[in-house]
């Protein structure tokens, strides 16, 4: 997929997921208990899923990718290269 369309997608996946948090928000505050797991776990799987696709998304355009930096600066907290090799 090109990077404009990509990027449109991206971000309607991001707002999904953001809606969906306020939905779990929502649902921790004011469903009762005995219905709320079967509920937030719903929404959790929801949630992956459409995750999922973003990293599909970041495979295709890692400039995309909003958290790249911050998993560069782990890599090499690890010790790691951002390609994932070894410095030594």
């Amino acid at each position: 997929m090109d990077k404009e369309t990509a990027a449109k997608l991206e971000g309607m996946m991001l707002g999904s997921r953001m809606l969906l948090q306020s939905v779990a928000d929502f649902v921790r505050e004011s469903v009762p208990e005995q219905d709320r797991h079967a509920i937030a776990l719903k929404i959790g799987t929801a949630m992956a899923e459409l995750l999922d696709i973003s990293w599909m998304i970041y495979g295709q355009h890692p400039g995309l990718n909003p958290y790249q930096e911050e998993e560069r600066l782990a890599a090499e907290r690890r010790g790691n290269s951002s390609s994932g090799e070894n410095k030594t």
